[in-house]
């Protein structure tokens, strides 16, 4: 994690870099599986003054959510990617996350 943080120079990465290095490692880490490290990443993420306006991270979100079966977190993530870009992706987890819980 803190490699992905690092610019070329040795340089801590900042603001919109440093946030899609969390973002991917957190994608990396969902790919591999890991969805504890996965979380970690994409909430790190969002920590960033610039928010996540991307519908996207949110439904990637939302199944790392539902993976861990947090099934109310994971509604309210595919509810935020509802909110930039209604898909039929974020309403069919909506609609498992509402039936799992």
């Amino acid at each position: 994690a803190e490699q992905l943080t690092m610019s070329k120079g040795g340089e801590k990465a900042t603001g919109s870099a440093a946030q899609e290095a969390w973002r991917l490692q957190g994608e990396c880490f969902f790919q591999l599986g890991d969805m504890d490290r996965a979380l970690q990443s994409l909430n790190q993420a969002m920590t960033f003054e610039r928010k996540f306006e991307e519908p996207g991270f949110f439904i990637r979100l939302g199944s790392v959510l539902v993976a861990k079966k947090r099934w109310k977190q994971a509604r309210e993530a595919y509810l935020k990617s509802i909110q930039f870009l209604p898909t039929a992706e974020a309403w069919s987890g909506v609609a498992y996350a509402e039936y799992r819980s």
